[in-house]
């Protein structure tokens, strides 16, 4: 009796893979069909620079003028250069989709743009 789970979970026919590498070697890989269409997984975001940028950040924005208190300004331009180094790290090593890294910058202009629009009164005259 033909079974139709049967069949699809026996093994397909293997394809070969042949690489060449640089010392004239060949590999070869016997590989499935079923294994040789799926989709390569995608490597999972790359966090740890962002957050260690976020942590100095804030380290030089509210601790450094807190323990000097003359640099203020040290602060200031502590906080503007981490906000540059986290959008460069977002879009360039972050390993999220490109739509995705484009469209959180071009979020981030629409808010800057919208917020001001929006807000109320008293929050925007302090």
């Amino acid at each position: 009796m033909y079974n139709k789970h049967q069949a699809q979970s026996q093994p397909q026919h293997p394809v070969r893979k042949w690489e060449q590498i640089a010392g004239g070697e060949r590999i070869i890989c016997n590989v499935n069909i079923a294994q040789a269409s799926e989709p390569t997984p995608q490597k999972p975001l790359r966090l740890w620079p962002g957050v260690v940028a976020v942590v100095l950040q804030w380290l030089v924005r509210f601790v450094v003028p807190v323990v000097v208190p003359g640099a203020i300004a040290v602060g200031m331009i502590g906080e503007l250069l981490g906000g540059l180094t986290i959008v460069v790290w977002w879009l360039f090593f972050s390993r999220a989709p490109w739509s995705e890294r484009v469209g959180a910058i071009v979020l981030m202009g629409v808010a800057l743009f919208a917020t001001p629009r929006i807000v109320h009164e008293s929050i925007a005259t302090g």
